[in-house]
């Protein structure tokens, strides 16, 4: 178990990553960016209460015993400790992210990957990153699967979605993930299972995620429960938050989908 302290000085990307009720998804999340990573610093809190005050079932030793598989170059550290006792479920997700990003190593990238998230193109990527001046934080792009139906996902089309991902400014952190700075588009993907889980997995992060009290979650899941296969493409403007943002949806084979992830185009 690691403590909130300073880390030694160092170079190259360091990975951050929030992990709680949606544990299994954080285990696939880390097998595709493990291998770009020099460090991983995952945060789990101590009490296992989510951002929005609410305690979360946990199966820790599942979650080890997957760590430890996926781990053999001995990168990830497991940081416990009260990330529940701010204000609002968004200001524990911000702090969060802010004690997190103090204990990478100083000089490196700091990337902040959900536990829903697998990066699509790693390795070109991390080129990329290798390229570019640490003065500006770094977004990628959101592929956000709202729905998954047998074997075909759902995926949001008609809009590109950008979400801010990294920094080499640690503890600057105004609200979530996102510093405040003036991003730069990279070409890392995505592929966001937000919304593309099961209606009980969906069910629980509605109520404990950092956006819980930005809408109605009960009202957002009927919506959710009512889009199919027949009637999908009839569907618009699904963002709970900002409806605009998913203006409408495609089917797309979920094998398909998942084998583009994890590889280096």
């Amino acid at each position: 178990m690691a403590s909130l302290r300073s880390a030694p000085r160092g170079a190259g990307i360091s990975v951050v990553m929030p992990v709680a009720y949606d544990w299994r998804y954080a285990l696939d999340s880390l097998s595709h960016c493990y291998a770009i990573a020099d460090e991983i610093v995952l945060g789990l809190d101590a009490q296992r209460v989510s951002w929005s005050g609410k305690r979360y079932p946990f199966n820790e030793r599942a979650f080890r015993a997957g760590l430890k598989r996926l781990d053999p170059q001995a990168k990830i550290r497991v940081v416990e400790a009260n990330f529940h006792a701010q204000v609002s479920p968004g200001d524990n997700d911000t702090f969060e992210r802010n004690a997190l990003s103090r204990l990478c190593r100083a000089g490196n990238w700091v990337l902040q990957i959900d536990s829903d998230e697998w990066m699509r193109n790693p390795a070109e990527f991390a080129g990329w990153l290798s390229r570019r001046r640490l003065a500006r934080p770094v977004c990628a792009r959101w592929l956000n699967v709202y729905k998954v139906l047998g074997g075909t996902a759902l995926v949001v089309d008609g809009a590109a979605e950008w979400v801010q991902v990294g920094s080499a400014r640690p503890d600057r952190y105004i609200h979530m993930r996102d510093t405040g700075g003036w991003p730069q588009r990279s070409p890392l993907e995505l592929l966001h299972f937000g919304w593309g889980r099961s209606r009980a997995e969906l069910k629980r992060k509605l109520e404990n995620w950092s956006h819980s009290r930005d809408f109605e979650p009960a009202q957002a899941l009927r919506r959710w429960d009512s889009v199919t296969l027949a009637n999908h493409r009839g569907q618009r403007d699904l963002h709970p938050i900002h409806p605009p943002t998913w203006p409408r949806l495609r089917a797309v084979p979920l094998a398909g989908l998942r084998a583009g992830a994890g590889g280096a185009t």
